[in-house]
């Protein structure tokens, strides 16, 4: 890793709870799509990027929708039960308008779940579940009249519950609220995208790197919209360029020009400074620019590419 000798940040005592604890946050998007009827399943193979075929009752699977000409529309994960499916996506109205186009003669039904998502995320955070839930190993829940899903959002482990409000409290007095600042900073640490920052409506899946692919695209299945685009990338090899992290001397901000070589290599995506790394950032670069060891500039701020995430550093 880029030894920049800037001075690193104290430990947030948010960032301190997900990496040695636990706490809550409510996610963007918030809701849970049940998905029912017999043919839910051969349904979403013929909408998502990744195949459902390899989706075991009990576990989850995670995936993109795109456009026709292969743009990230909305990415989450789908959990499976006996006789449902649970979705749960950055941008729910996606999904939910897929069904009401593209259901024609299918026995499948789409219900957005009542209730606000609680993510409880963190080192911790299956052990303190655990108190007031049977958490076997697989990935769903459904304990009395919460749902439980497996949900690792800051790259420490994590659930995401749907629950009554009595719930909702016991965890609020258990746990410690999660800032947005705080899970930014551990989302970047992880190497996770966050919607409209790391990627956006021009965004392609592959863009976001090898680890980001094979976690929600597959290429052994067809007929989705937009497969034969990102069919088409996987075969010749490449994009144009892929998001990356850097790790730099200084502070940089989202949108100044990172420059390799003398010539311009691409943009900030979002930058902060971590107690662990010290000043780290994401950025879409060319990718003549973008394998880790690269040397860039952000104004006269020194750096280089590394491989994403941070945390594999540990």
């Amino acid at each position: 890793m880029f030894d920049s000798g800037s001075p690193s940040a104290p430990l947030s005592p948010g960032i301190e709870t997900i990496r040695q604890d636990a706490g809550w946050f409510r996610p963007a998007g918030g809701k849970v799509i049940c998905l029912k009827g017999e043919d839910r399943k051969g349904w979403l193979q013929g909408q998502v990027t990744q195949d459902m075929r390899d989706l075991r009752v009990g576990h989850s699977l995670a995936f993109c929708l795109v456009t026709p000409t292969g743009q990230l529309e909305t990415y989450g994960a789908v959990w499976a039960t006996e006789d449902q499916l649970f979705v749960v996506v950055d941008r729910p109205e996606v999904l939910l308008d897929r069904v009401e186009r593209f259901v024609i003669l299918e026995d499948v039904r789409a219900e957005l779940m009542p209730g606000e998502i609680m993510s409880v995320q963190g080192a911790r955070a299956s052990r303190i579940l655990s108190e007031k839930f049977s958490l076997p190993s697989v990935d769903v829940i459904i304990d009395r009249e919460t749902l439980l899903l497996r949900n690792d959002r800051t790259g420490s482990g994590g659930w995401d519950l749907l629950g009554p409000e009595e719930t909702t409290a016991w965890l609020c007095e258990q746990l410690p609220e999660i800032s947005e600042g705080d899970l930014k900073l551990a989302t970047l640490e992880a190497g996770i995208p966050w919607p409209g920052l790391d990627a956006d409506a021009k965004t392609l899946p592959p863009e976001l790197g090898s680890a980001f692919e094979n976690r929600t695209v597959s290429h052994k299945k067809g007929c989705y919209q937009g497969q034969e685009v990102l069919m088409r990338i996987h075969s010749r090899g490449r994009t144009t360029k892929t998001w990356v992290g850097l790790s730099l001397d200084g502070e940089v901000k989202p949108g100044d020009e990172v420059m390799a070589e003398g010539v311009l290599a691409g943009k900030i995506c979002r930058a902060s400074l971590s107690s662990s790394y010290g000043w780290i950032a994401t950025a879409i670069l060319k990718n003549d620019f973008a394998y880790p060891g690269t040397s860039v500039k952000v104004s006269e701020v020194r750096g280089q590419v590394v491989r994403l995430p941070f945390l594999r550093y540990d």
